[in-house]
Formats: C-alpha cells, sequence, structure tokens
C-alpha cells in the first residue's frame, strides 16, 4: 500500500508505476492532495489488475495541485466579484484594508485557524470598538470564508 509521507512542509507520494522498473515521486501542498492522489493510483492499479489495457487509463501524473490562497488574496478575488453586487461595498473594503489585510495579509488560508479570530477580538475589544462593529465585521470575515470555501 502506497502511503503519503510528510516532506519537510509538503507531503510526498513515492510508487512504482505498474509494469516499470523505475519509481516515480510526486509532492503536494497538503495531506489530502496526496491521500486523493494515492486513492487514484490504486483505482489505476485494481483496473491494470483487472485486465484494461495500459492505454484506457488515464494518467495521473498531470495531476496538478490545487493552488493555495494568501489571505490577500482572497480579498483581492472578493472585492473583484463580491463588491459590485452589494450596496455596502464600500464600506466592505474599507474594513478589509483598514483591518484585515495589515493583519493578516501574507497568511495562506490552510494555515488560518480560529486562533487569529479570537485574537482578532481581543484586540478590537481593547481598542474600546463597540461589540456591533466588531459584529459586524466578523459578519464580513464569514462573508470572505465562505466565499473562499464556495470557490475552492
Amino acid at each position: 500500500m502506497i502511503k503519503p509521507e510528510k516532506h519537510g512542509n509538503k507531503w510526498r507520494v513515492r510508487y512504482k508505476p505498474f509494469n516499470s522498473v523505475k519509481r516515480k515521486s510526486h509532492t503536494f501542498l497538503t495531506k489530502d492532495e496526496a491521500l486523493y492522489f494515492v486513492y487514484q493510483l490504486e483505482q489505476q492499479l485494481l483496473q491494470c489488475k483487472a485486465g484494461l489495457k495500459i492505454t484506457q487509463l488515464q494518467t495521473i501524473s498531470n495531476i496538478k495541485p490545487r493552488q493555495v490562497f494568501t489571505f490577500k488574496e482572497l480579498c483581492q478575488k472578493w472585492i473583484e466579484v463580491k463588491v459590485p453586487q452589494k450596496r455596502s461595498g464600500k464600506d466592505d473594503i474599507s474594513i478589509i484594508n483598514r483591518h484585515f489585510i495589515p493583519r493578516w495579509e501574507n497568511i495562506l488560508l490552510d494555515d488560518f485557524s480560529s486562533f487569529y479570530i479570537d485574537k482578532f477580538i481581543v484586540d478590537k475589544k481593547k481598542e474600546n470598538l463597540q461589540d456591533k462593529t466588531i459584529h459586524n465585521q466578523l459578519t464580513l470575515l464569514i462573508s470572505l470564508f465562505s466565499f473562499a470555501y464556495e470557490n475552492k
């Protein structure tokens, strides 16, 4: 059985293709991508054992790992797509530029956790912002992450 292994900050899958002597290796940004690749390799192997011709099988070495975005890239994409549809677009852009981007600009979305949001809330309360203002900012943050989830 093929298993992904941690390789630095990425995941590597090593395998020996069906009817081949040379071993191959592919790296992925996330473990899920590596596991998906392994699943497809195993499906290909089962099909080969079942007697299907190799030419009938899809080559899976052409699978490209999904792109991982930074928080700033998400905001830019959201502004481009969602703001024209909203009445409060200018306000949302202001919140993003003033509160979100300076704080989380270079954080990868895969690395984003509830810790960042909890720290955000604590810091905003220290700045004496009203609870309603913080709530509005969190609502916008939910909208950003929903957009990211829908467009992954």
